[in-house]
């Protein structure tokens, strides 16, 4: 399956702003730098062709040393990123594409494989924070046109309410994300080292 990522970044300067109470401006624009790495790597050496969707070319300049696609986007708006991602890949004719978001410490090759095998059985996939509220990661075949991006607060809850037919995969890898206090907490206590 010819399978992409849309990998949209807000702007490194406000970056994780709910971590500003343990973390300055500074060690949360190196956080960010480091999860994004981390998590574009990860879907590269899985074997995506990646879409990065940013405003900082420090981002582009990583991302196009890994010969993946850069789109400049300047709206901080995450779910307008998200489109013009997936309009991207619509382009290219992707077969399957996940939306990946850069805050994932540990995701891992795995989860972005699982992922992809349980597209053959389902036009979407959902991968919920571990709280079972926010959404991560969305995969989807190509062909589902009634998917809009709505991420946001409580997103995952919204996406199963509205969507019928769907796969759902958790994973330490897809659900912790650093968004908050104790999530980063979580993860340094899981071996994250900033």
């Amino acid at each position: 399956m010819k399978t992409w990522a849309v990998i949209p970044l807000k702007r490194l300067d406000n970056a994780k702003t709910r971590l500003s109470t343990i973390l300055t401006a500074e060690e949360r624009r190196n956080l960010m730098l480091k999860l994004f790495s981390h998590v574009l790597e990860t879907c590269v050496n899985g074997n995506l062709r990646c879409i990065v969707v940013a405003e900082n070319p420090e981002i582009e300049k990583y991302t196009l040393k890994l010969d993946q696609h850069f789109i400049l986007d300047s709206s901080g708006d995450l779910n307008e990123a998200v489109a013009k991602g997936l309009e991207y890949a619509e382009h290219k004719r992707f077969e399957g594409c996940l939306i990946v978001f850069a805050d994932l410490p540990f995701l891992t090759v795995d989860d972005v494989n699982t992922i992809i095998r349980l597209l053959d059985f389902s036009n979407i996939v959902l991968c919920p924070d571990l709280s079972l509220e926010g959404t991560n990661i969305v995969g989807l075949r190509r062909g589902v046109d009634f998917f809009k991006p709505e991420f946001g607060d409580r997103s995952y809850l919204r996406f199963v309410e509205s969507l019928h037919d769907f796969k759902t995969y958790l994973s330490l890898g897809t659900g912790l994300d650093l968004d908050k206090p104790e999530q980063f907490k979580d993860a340094k206590a899981r071996g994250f080292i900033l």
